[in-house]
């Protein structure tokens, strides 16, 4: 080959390594778990200043420990001194209510237990956080009857008040300053970049500030990246998208999200995060599948600004009296039908239905133990009411369907059978149409595996979630759990092949239940 084309090809191929070299190196991250301030999670909680407490009562029924004997019979005085800086506590006409439920309540000698539920409200009726707290008293010496042991009393009322005190303190905080974490914090950096002076500032950002994100936190390192940082980083950003210089742009997009949420400025955060997504490639390490601008948004920009309310807020405002009721009971004015060839519950009733909110349900046995009662077990009390004389109380076992006056709720209870357990279940209508109508139980058990998923596409199936589907006139319809629930609706749907066709693909985990009954009702 002549001398000068070897020199030619030598010197194109050197300079086509040193640019892919520089500029087609898969970035590193430098991690470290840094303490860090979430954004504000209702920045408005800082417009109110007065709140009043409210105790109720557990409410199971036939339990054999009743709650009666409380240490202070006046609840009103029970908790007035409760202490909390920049709120003042009110008797009555508070900004904010506070309602405390006592869950459960074991006047016994040994392990003593009680829980206390707490739920915040605005005028309103808007949730503004709730808190749990479950306390055991152990103390060898305590009287048969701790409603008679003065220690207990005073230990009991000290527990409620510090429980709340917590709560409000943390809640508060949380919502107007947000609250301190530790935070997965990532930033991308090149291993080669000493090499070539195009990169070496950009290990050089990390290199002077990562000591004191270690030690220091997330807010120290703020102040030391500088405006030049952010415009260094900025101009890869405005480079035009070319395969060999997305690596390098990838790594300034994710370090300007690191950046910016750790700042509180979700808009830019986000809107890096777009523009990272748009670039991103997919890697792999050990087998798994995973791509930078994911997890960045999972596990920093997620947590610093936590998932806000999407349901429209409460405008209208509510007396206490009546938000105390709401927060208790499902209340229904209408028919209630007795469950075939029940013994307790014989004759339909018709008059006021209350259903009795579970969170959750406690039940204390005779020995002092504690078990919880989920809502597929029936322990969901109802009490019938005759305008205000109670008439009757029941469990949700007794009874077969309720219904409003107006047909705008309806209630069933159906017999589940899953392996070899049965379960008589409360479900409520969450769909009605022309055609069909769709139950969901009502009260599902506060674990992972059986919570309703926050995602929109799998809102309505969970292994432990429970449906009925009916078609008009149909009294026997299906009913679903996790197993075989495609085949199952495929068959009862029949008549209508592109329901089949639609979801076949589609796993029983990411089915939309309301979704389905919805094409099914425009099936022609």
């Amino acid at each position: 080959m002549n001398k000068k084309l070897l020199l030619l090809f030598f010197n194109i191929t050197l300079f086509v390594c040193l640019h892919s070299t520089i500029f087609a190196q898969v970035f590193e991250e430098y991690t470290v778990d840094a303490l860090s301030q979430t954004a504000p999670l209702k920045p408005k909680l800082k417009d109110f200043k007065t709140f009043d407490v409210r105790l109720i009562k557990y409410t199971a029924l036939n339990a054999p420990i009743e709650i009666k004997n409380l240490p202070d019979s006046d609840f009103s005085t029970l908790l007035s001194s409760v202490s909390f800086n920049p709120l003042k506590q009110v008797t009555d006409g508070g900004d904010l209510h506070v309602v405390v439920l006592l869950q459960a309540y074991s006047d016994m000698k040994l392990g003593a237990y009680t829980g206390f539920y707490i739920t915040l409200y605005d005028k309103f009726m808007n949730v503004q956080g709730t808190f749990q707290k479950n306390w055991s008293y152990l103390e060898p010496k305590a009287s048969k009857k701790l409603t008679d042991d003065s220690a207990y009393k005073v230990k009991f009322k000290a527990n409620l008040e510090s429980a709340l005190e917590d709560f409000l303190a943390t809640m508060y905080k949380a919502g107007v300053e947000g609250h301190e974490k530790y935070v997965r914090v990532t930033l991308a950096q090149f291993s080669k970049a000493k090499n070539w002076p195009d990169l070496k500032d950009f290990n050089v950002i990390i290199e002077e500030t990562n000591k004191t994100l270690r030690k220091q936190g997330t807010n120290a390192w703020l102040k030391e990246i500088t405006k030049d940082d952010i415009k260094y980083w900025g101009e890869f950003v405005n480079e035009k998208d070319d395969t060999d210089q997305n690596d390098i742009k990838r790594a300034a997009l994710h370090n300007l999200c690191v950046y910016y949420t750790l700042n509180h400025d979700e808009k830019m955060a986000r809107d890096y995060l777009e523009k990272y997504k748009k670039v991103d490639v997919e890697l792999k390490f050990n087998g798994v599948k995973f791509r930078y601008s994911d997890r960045i948004e999972e596990v920093l920009i997620n947590e610093i600004f936590p998932k806000k309310e999407t349901e429209p807020l409460l405008t209208q405002e509510i007396p206490l009296d009546a938000i105390l009721e709401k927060h208790q009971f499902i209340t229904v004015e209408g028919t209630a039908i007795p469950y075939e060839g029940d013994k307790f519950f014989k004759e339909p009733f018709k008059g006021t239905i209350k259903i009795v909110k579970p969170e959750p349900y406690f039940n204390i046995t005779n020995s002092g133990a504690v078990s919880t009662l989920g809502g597929k077990d029936v322990g969901v009390p109802i009490k019938l009411f005759n305008g205000k004389e109670l008439v009757k109380q029941l469990y949700a076992s007794n009874i077969q369907k309720i219904t409003s006056n107006d047909d705008s709720k309806e209630f069933v209870v159906r017999k589940f059978r899953l392996l070899t357990f049965t379960y008589f279940t409360l479900l409520e209508r969450t769909y009605k149409g022309p055609k069909v109508a769709l139950y969901e139980q009502l009260f599902v058990e506060d674990s992972p595996v059986s919570q309703k998923s926050s995602n929109p596409e799998r809102q309505n199936i969970a292994p432990e979630v429970y449906f009925w589907l009916a078609k008009t006139g149909d009294t026997e319809g299906v009913q679903t759990t996790f197993i075989n629930v495609k085949k199952r609706l495929f068959e009862y749907f029949s008549d209508c092949p592109s329901i089949k066709e639609k979801y076949s693909e589609v796993s029983y985990n990411n089915l939309n239940m309301k979704n389905i009954v919805a094409d099914y009702d425009k099936c022609k």
